[in-house]
Parts: structure tokens; C-alpha cells; sequence
């Protein structure tokens, strides 16, 4: 049943990324082709079905990466691979890390394979910053940024220094 279910997935992924058909009746069209093999399913129950395959298919890509974990295998992995290999839930557009690094995944689709490269940018790199679905680009560059937050540390560092003085001053006895 796990199988045709994804075989019909498959044939009907286009419409799940379409603003044109509403999923809860994408599943109905998959449960009455599941129904014409003999199982018995409703769309909500193929939904269910696949929402935790799905999960199951986040919780081996998570352990698999890990290091020092046992490789984990699940049968239904290839075909899960082949469906969700590009999806952001599960392989970041880009991620950053504390150092200010920022590290990109490009697909490139080649007629016989396909791979993906990283590009990691490093000093000179633009910064985007994410708020919700809205996106806005900042034009500083990481430099500018650092820059901006060792000037806000001096200031601090001066005033907690004052401060400190007029408390010394201010209370001998």
C-alpha cells in the first residue's frame, strides 16, 4: 500500500505545489486511485499516512547525519530521497552560523546527473536577514557589520568604565 501511495504521490506532486487544487481534494484523487487497487482509504487517512512517512523519513535523514550514530535504513528511503532531496524543510537554501559565515546550496542540474555544490561566502558576502515570509536584503557587508558591533562595545565598555569611576569618586569615605 506504502508503495502506491508514493507512486501516486509522485504522479500527482505538480498539483500539491499548484495555488490552483486544494490538497485535501489531491488526496481524494490519490485515495480513489488507492481504491481501484483494493485499499480501502479516505484522503485524510492517505494525508495521515503520508505526514508520517514523512516524519519518519526527517527522524533517518537527522540520525544519518549525525556522527556516531549507526546508519539507520528504512525501505521506503530512495524513493523518499528522490522526492524530497530539494525540499527546504529538510536541506536548507542557506544556513549561517555564529562565526558570520553564510553557506548556500546551489542545484545544478546537469542532462545526465544531478549535484550540488556549496559556496561558502565569507568576508565580502551580503547578509540577508529573514523576518517571517518577508525577506529584506541588507547592504552592509560582514565586515560593516562587525565593524558596527565592536564600535557598540567600545561605547558600552566606556560607560561602564565611567560609571564605575563616578562610583569611586562619589562614595569614599
Amino acid at each position: 500500500m506504502v508503495k502506491l501511495l508514493i507512486e501516486a504521490y509522485k504522479t500527482h506532486k505538480n498539483k500539491f505545489e499548484s495555488p490552483n487544487y486544494r490538497k485535501n481534494k489531491v488526496w481524494a484523487l490519490i485515495s480513489c486511485e488507492l481504491q481501484k487497487h483494493g485499499f480501502m482509504k479516505y484522503g485524510a487517512k492517505c494525508d495521515e499516512k503520508w505526514r508520517n512517512l514523512r516524519k519518519t523519513y526527517d527522524k533517518v535523514k537527522q540520525n544519518n547525519s549525525k556522527s556516531g550514530h549507526g546508519k539507520t535504513s528504512w525501505e521506503y528511503w530512495d524513493d523518499f530521497h528522490e522526492i524530497y532531496f530539494r525540499d527546504p524543510r529538510f536541506e536548507p537554501l542557506a544556513t549561517a552560523s555564529s562565526s558570520g559565515i553564510v553557506l548556500k546550496r546551489k542545484i545544478i542540474e546537469e542532462s545526465t546527473s544531478n549535484t550540488s555544490e556549496i559556496e561558502n561566502h565569507a568576508s565580502n558576502a551580503k547578509v540577508s536577514m529573514c523576518s517571517g515570509e518577508k525577506k529584506r536584503k541588507s547592504s552592509l557587508t560582514i565586515k560593516e557589520i562587525v565593524a558596527n558591533i565592536q564600535q557598540r562595545h567600545d561605547e558600552k565598555m566606556a560607560l561602564k568604565r565611567d560609571m564605575f569611576q563616578w562610583f569611586k569618586d562619589n562614595f569614599k569615605k
